[in-house]
């Protein structure tokens, strides 16, 4: 009762500092006077405002009984919406109703041991809701969900495992960019293809993607006897996913690719780039420093950089104050390697 006896105080006096006073009237009257003018208005409104605080207090205790009601059924009619798997079938309006009920469940956070879907619900599915559903179980680095789809393509040749979205990629895509290795595996085995790349761009390949992302365990995945995906594979510019591994200082993927294929150090890409020239360009002086103490040729020349030492210096004066020292660090180490290199001596000035 109190808390409602300051929220009508708070009520009231917020109307009479929004009501339109005639403030060069009331600069014009003494004190008396002004605060005489003000009670004045505060009365012609004061009845109108009881009015209408007197219709809010009959409505207030049906409302908070309705909304009693309401939060004792919200949860289980949501819970009930997600079971059923309409969600994830894309029944029209369900997300919308799941907004509107409040609530925060989704496929992922529902559970971590079952799949939220019966192998006959996943047989049933449109080809595009499989699809959907199927990239989203690779995304998240969902198991449970994810075999039942798969399990869904036994004697159904419509479901195909190696589908592309409209972006290109494919589960196996998706699973090696966000590093879940179970769910990779899980595709490998049953039959995920590795020579893919994204249709329109043809950047990425799976190998790709986990070099990129850092994956050593994908990386490691792909490359073994069982699957002996070529290291050598190249996307539209000719880069490979051991020069993408450089430019994002990846080095513990360095060293696996150098293990076991030493001779990729001095590869070049269609414009001639190598892996030194990568790492630079990424500005990482220990990926550079492991290069070249593998035997990285820095005389190299790209079309678009130069040398190694060339673009280091470029880097270095376009950096900031923040970038500076890195670039300086990979300068030395390139001059040294210049030094025992032979290269141009006009580039070490």
């Amino acid at each position: 009762m109190k808390n409602m006896n300051h929220l009508k105080k708070f009520f009231l006096v917020g109307l009479i500092f929004v009501f339109p006073f005639d403030v060069s009237a009331i600069q014009s009257l003494q004190p008396v006077g002004r605060l005489a003018h003000v009670w004045a208005k505060f009365t012609a409104i004061r009845q109108p405002l009881a009015n209408v605080w007197s219709k809010f207090t009959a409505i207030r205790h049906p409302l908070a009984k309705a909304w009693a009601k309401f939060s004792a059924i919200r949860q289980p009619v949501i819970k009930a919406i997600v079971a059923h798997s309409y969600v994830a079938t894309g029944v029209a309006g369900t997300s919308t109703l799941l907004a509107i009920l409040g609530g925060v469940y989704t496929k992922q956070k529902l559970t971590d041991s079952q799949s939220h879907f019966t192998i006959s619900q996943a047989r049933t599915m449109s080809i595009d809701d499989w699809q959907n559903n199927l990239f989203e179980a690779a995304t998240n680095g969902d198991i449970p969900t994810l075999k039942t789809l798969v399990a869904a393509t036994k004697n159904d040749e419509s479901k195909d495992i190696n589908a592309a979205g409209r972006d290109g990629w494919t589960a196996l895509m998706l699973a090696c960019k966000r590093g879940h290795t179970p769910a990779a595996a899980l595709l490998l085995q049953n039959g995920a293809r590795t020579d893919v790349s994204d249709v329109e761009m043809k950047c990425f390949s799976p190998l790709m993607l986990a070099s990129d992302g850092g994956h050593l365990e994908i990386v490691n995945l792909l490359t073994n006897r069982k699957y002996n995906v070529p290291i050598d594979e190249t996307d539209r510019w000719g880069r490979t996913a051991f020069m993408l591994a450089c430019q994002k200082g990846h080095n513990n993927i360095v060293n696996q690719f150098l293990k076991r294929h030493v001779d990729i150090i001095n590869q070049q890409d269609n414009r001639h780039s190598t892996p030194l020239i990568w790492a630079v360009e990424g500005g990482h002086g220990s990926t550079v420093e492991l290069l070249l103490g593998a035997g990285a040729n820095a005389t190299l020349r790209s079309e678009t950089h130069g040398t190694a030492l060339e673009l280091a210096q470029t880097k270095k004066a376009e950096s900031g104050r923040m970038e500076k020292p890195q670039y300086e660090q990979i300068e030395v180490l390139l001059k040294n390697a210049a030094t025992n290199q032979m290269v141009d001596p006009i580039a070490l000035s």
